[in-house]
């Protein structure tokens, strides 16, 4: 494995934490200097899996100690996005800044033909990117070079990332924390599923939480569309069984968000559907293709991760 940062962090210099664009098509900008609340510094990074450059977004915040190793979140862009626009379409770096944390945002390479190309490989087919081998490596390359609590690393994804985040659950559950996946969900046909929750036990418990619009049309919350995709709910009930969930989760509104969570399961972990009424195919908080009221999803996300024990 090989690992080159396109850029080194300064001292001297306060990277913009959050990058703006338009719109989702936008191409991402290049960082500028900036004064910010909370310095900071953003920098990339590239390493070589089977012959392919992977590359990542790496934002760390201004003071990170030895002695007190602090979380970490890898943050996955759905299909036709990347790490840079990813990060301007959540503002997730003022999230972690604030919170003193790391923030990752990987480039995808799976591709599934037009439309549907920077995807993740999350059904870890071996004729596409090794992906699940990139992120695996990313991850140990990161807790080497930064003072990261290896029992705080989590990721979040957005659509295809939400997905790919559920594949990692499954695959590495040691390794993850806790997973948020915004807008996206799983197959339950184990035929389609080359995940490694087939017998619905993990070697440690990993919490999860699912975040999407009652108005989705890409993957409708109800199940269907053009993905033959699971209810939104039979998802968020496999993984209650996969943690040992146990007895009727909590039920509670706030605006259009329900938020279902179980709270009784295997170890200290959680499962937590948040359903946005008449919410759409997006990463919830975003400028993008908004609803009245919707929740802001980076916030609900680093809420619920930093509950983690």
């Amino acid at each position: 494995m090989t690992c080159q940062l396109a850029a080194r962090r300064s001292s001297a210099v306060a990277v913009l934490v959050g990058l703006v664009l338009g719109g989702c098509g936008s191409s991402p900008t290049s960082a500028v200097a900036t004064a910010r609340p909370y310095p900071a510094s953003v920098e990339h990074g590239k390493i070589s899996v089977g012959g392919l450059a992977h590359t990542y977004r790496l934002f760390t915040p201004h003071k990170l100690e030895s002695q007190n190793p602090t979380a970490m979140v890898v943050l996955l862009h759905g299909c036709g996005s990347g790490g840079d626009e990813f990060a301007a379409i959540t503002h997730f770096d003022e999230q972690a800044a604030a919170a003193g944390i790391v923030a990752v945002y990987p480039d995808g390479l799976a591709n599934f033909g037009p439309g549907f190309n920077h995807c993740w490989n999350e059904f870890l087919d071996p004729t596409m990117a090794d992906d699940f081998t990139f992120l695996s490596q990313l991850i140990d390359q990161l807790t080497m070079e930064l003072p990261i609590d290896k029992n705080r690393i989590f990721v979040a994804g957005l659509q295809s990332g939400g997905h790919m985040a559920y594949t990692l659950a499954c695959a590495i559950p040691e390794r993850i924390a806790a997973i948020a996946s915004i807008s996206g969900g799983m197959p339950l046909d184990e035929r389609k599923a080359s995940m490694r929750c087939s017998d619905n036990k993990l070697a440690k418990p990993v919490s999860v939480m699912e975040m999407h619009g009652t108005a989705d049309s890409f993957i409708p919350y109800e199940g269907g569309g053009g993905l033959n995709a699971p209810p939104t709910l039979d998802v968020v009930k496999y993984w209650a069984t996969v943690d040992g969930c146990t007895g009727d989760p909590s039920v509670n509104q706030n605006g259009i968000t329900k938020t279902t969570l179980w709270k009784r399961c295997s170890g200290t972990s959680l499962v937590r559907l948040d359903t946005v009424m008449g919410g759409h195919n997006k990463w919830f908080g975003s400028t993008l293709d908004p609803v009245p009221g919707e929740p802001k999803a980076s916030a609900a996300v680093w809420d619920f991760f930093n509950g983690m024990h």
